[in-house]
């Protein structure tokens, strides 16, 4: 069991971890993640405390104790009698008095391989909103919004609302009444939301974290090929599918190389549609198995 503090050393871990437990779940089923935070809001943790008395408590076994800003997320395996109910007690008991409650949540990594994905989204926020701020397209933005900075305050709690999701959240983003109308008609069956401008789009993705966003190329304030650019420096795991009118291979192209997941030529099919969301089901269902 060892500690790790650096942010770059938590997303080398963590990525390498995920890509072992996606590549085969079956052979990660007695291992857990185990987040440990403070019970109450705004309380401090005090992570080197916790951090050290968790590495003396699980010496004899495997995985990796990692130190965020306001939680840490304990990596293990379950092994003989190790029981998650008489670790929270011990760590408790060592704690006392001299840290706030805390509460812990375990989550199987054979079962639910997207919680690495989704804790790492969660806490490289801060350092997505500099890359983003730093991005040249940013004065533009915030124009369009201006109020940015403040949605993104309460982006790392958002996000978090992706974990254990069954069925995708999706954004559509189109300008003309009629065709976002047969977009949501097409996927009514799903929890969607609208936005007609690039300005709204932002907003609606900020505030709601959606899995899958269908995107238009034009729009009536900005490119969506300018506005996706932005959307991958802050949410480069969001499933993102473009749509234009013009479909010649140059705006399939600038789509796929400005990040998009898909491209969907207009008018549109709604068994296209289907599959997109089909194959983030399968995909999500195929982790988790």
């Amino acid at each position: 069991m060892r500690v790790i503090t650096q942010p770059k050393d938590i997303e080398v871990y963590i990525k390498g971890l995920e890509h072992g437990v996606s590549a085969d779940p079956a052979s990660w089923q007695d291992w857990y993640a185990l987040t440990v935070r403070a019970k109450e809001e705004g309380a401090h943790l005090h992570q080197d405390k916790v951090a050290s008395i968790s590495e003396k408590l699980l010496s004899n076994l495997d995985g990796a104790i990692l130190c965020f800003d306001t939680e840490i997320l304990i990596v293990v395996q379950k092994r003989g009698r190790f029981s998650f109910s008489e670790f929270t007690v011990a760590l408790r008991d060592y704690m006392a008095p001299d840290v706030p409650r805390i509460e812990l949540h375990p989550a199987s990594l054979g079962t639910n391989p997207q919680y690495l994905t989704n804790v790492l989204g969660t806490h490289n926020v801060q350092g997505a909103f500099e890359n983003l701020k730093n991005h040249d397209a940013y004065v533009k933005l915030k124009e369009l919004l201006p109020h940015i900075e403040q949605l993104f305050s309460e982006w790392q709690a958002v996000v978090a609302t992706r974990q254990g999701r069954t069925q995708p959240k999706i954004l559509i983003v189109e300008d003309d009444i009629v065709t976002r109308f047969t977009v949501v008609q097409s996927l009514k069956s799903y929890e969607t939301v609208v936005a007609s401008t690039a300005a709204e789009a932002v907003e609606r993705h900020i505030m709601y974290a959606p899995d899958i966003i269908f995107l238009d190329i034009g729009l009536p304030d900005w490119s969506g090929l300018q506005l996706i650019d932005c959307m991958r420096e802050y949410d480069p795991h969001c499933c993102i599918i473009m749509f234009s009118a013009d479909s010649v291979l140059d705006s399939r192209l600038k789509a796929f190389s400005s990040g998009a997941d898909g491209f969907m030529p207009k008018p549109f099919n709604k068994p296209v549609f289907e599959s997109y969301v089909a194959d983030w089901v399968q995909k999500s269902r195929r982790v988790g198995s």
